[in-house]
């Protein structure tokens, strides 16, 4: 419900949709049509190819077991590269990772906090004790030492410490009182307060920004090596992707949402200048219907003549990372002229390229005193 898909019931509710709606969206959703068709990270790890996995991507490991180890771990990769490939779904991303994690590490714990903004207002959190995974929204600042790891404030600490930021121990029980109590600090309940075992806190990074910090923890003692250390710093650049590709497709779907309650023409395009997404106006405008008009080219749809001396120029300098107005008469096909402010927005992908373009046209009201 948190960021329902285009095609799902709970956004468009109408007499012939609602049973539905109350149905699967609110209740039996993992029978819904829809819902089933979400890539599903638990087929994923019972594929055939993981059925022969005899030994977890952590831990020491020699010989044959150490083979098998770094088997695991590239399949391990290639499942988080199809987090981004297949899940449609942007917002099960990161509990879909935590189960993976959950399942090739086999530890008793994973969790992962992820903070929503610079100034840590709120943060998201996603754990896994055993194979449930939860997910609960929390305000304020981060106050477990997640919290400091993300603000920076690790100065003194007893946690072992690698060169990216890592912190760990063999041994919860040699920490110092203080280090213990910041550990358990965790407001969600996430944080386990057993004094023993082993612990690890994976920053994760994007751009070099703390965004988030990956909990791990397993009551047996001695278990992380270097190795394992290095391994767990790779993995979160690549949580770090996903967590940013998430949080785009999440303020794209927001952006859609939006659009369809405004009542100026509004559209975004993708770099080719393809129709995205269309508002109830701007298909008003051009007198076509939105699956007329989704799809196709700006040109095609507003003709070649109002697309060079117009919208063009406006998107070359968007497509550029710029965001630019103009004021200009507009006259679509069959409709009178008017007026315009046309604000292009660009959208910059995870890779900080932009990929699209918000475009909103604000008809202007002409405010000199008429002829009498």
């Amino acid at each position: 419900m948190k960021s329902p898909m285009v095609n799902c019931y709970c956004r468009n509710l109408s007499s012939e949709n609602i049973e539905k709606a109350y149905a699967y969206c609110s209740g039996d959703y993992a029978n819904c049509l829809i819902y089933q068709t979400v890539f599903r990270v638990d087929e994923a790890i019972n594929d055939k190819d993981d059925s022969e996995l005899s030994f977890p991507v952590v831990g020491l490991a020699t010989g044959s077991e150490r083979s098998a180890q770094l088997q695991a771990r590239q399949k391990l990769l290639l499942k988080m590269l199809e987090l981004l490939g297949k899940n449609t779904l942007a917002s099960t991303m990161c509990r879909d990772f935590v189960l993976l994690l959950r399942h090739f590490t086999e530890l008793d714990g994973v969790t992962l906090y992820l903070v929503d903004s610079e100034q840590q207002r709120s943060y998201c959190v996603v754990g896994c004790q055993g194979d449930t995974v939860t997910e609960k929204q929390q305000s304020g600042k981060l106050e477990c030492i997640c919290g400091d790891i993300i603000g920076c404030s690790m100065d003194n600490t007893s946690l072992n410490k690698t060169d990216g930021g890592v912190f760990w121990s063999n041994d919860r029980g040699l920490l110092s009182a203080a280090e213990a109590k910041a550990l358990n600090m965790c407001s969600c309940g996430r944080c386990p307060e057993e004094g023993g075992g082993s612990v690890a806190l994976v920053p994760i990074n994007y751009r070099g920004e703390a965004i988030g910090v990956l909990r791990i923890h397993d009551q047996k003692k001695e278990l992380f090596t270097r190795d394992d250390i290095q391994f767990l710093e790779g993995l979160s650049a690549g949580l770090g992707i996903i967590v940013i590709q998430s949080r785009a497709d999440q303020s794209r779907i927001y952006s859609e949402m939006f659009i369809d309650s405004v009542q100026n023409p509004i559209m975004v395009v993708d770099v080719d200048f393809i129709y995205r997404k269309v508002n109830k106006k701007f298909c008003q405008c051009v007198s076509m219907s939105e699956e007329e008009v989704l799809g196709k080219t700006v040109q095609g749809v507003v003709g070649a003549a109002l697309f060079d001396t117009v919208f063009d120029p406006l998107f070359q300098q968007a497509l550029c990372g710029e965001r630019v107005q103009r004021t200009t008469v507009v006259a679509f096909s069959g409709r009178n002229k008017v007026c315009y402010l046309i604000t292009c927005q660009p959208n910059f992908g995870s890779d900080g390229i932009v990929d699209a373009i918000n475009i909103c046209m604000h008809e202007e009201i002409d405010k000199r005193p008429k002829m009498l």
